[in-house]
């Protein structure tokens, strides 16, 4: 005769749900974690990539601000050709600050 107890059989049922609840939580977890971290990885390499464009950008930036502030100095003292390029630069929406004495 094989006798059951229903309590325990019940108590060891709700036990394994709750264990798979966990690692099924646990699983997806870890699946998030690496699925961030390539997306990190993926976004340092993109950075990486950017990065000599960036620095080509800035001194692009540089030599222009150079080049305009001149033109402005040449402006400022009376030349026309360079008051004809500062106004086409402010017309097309370069940002010019005053000059520097």
């Amino acid at each position: 005769m094989i006798l059951r107890v229903p309590a325990l059989t019940t108590r060891l049922a709700g036990g394994i749900a709750l264990t798979l609840v966990v690692i099924a939580v646990f699983l997806m977890a870890g699946s998030q974690t690496l699925g961030l971290i390539e997306y990190r990885h993926a976004l340092v390499e993109r950075r990486a990539a950017q990065e000599s464009a960036m620095q080509e950008g800035g001194e692009v930036r540089t030599q222009l601000q150079a080049i305009v502030g001149e033109t402005s100095q040449l402006a400022a003292s009376g030349d026309t050709a360079a008051k004809n390029v500062i106004e086409t630069l402010r017309r097309q929406g370069v940002v010019i600050s005053p000059h520097k004495q």
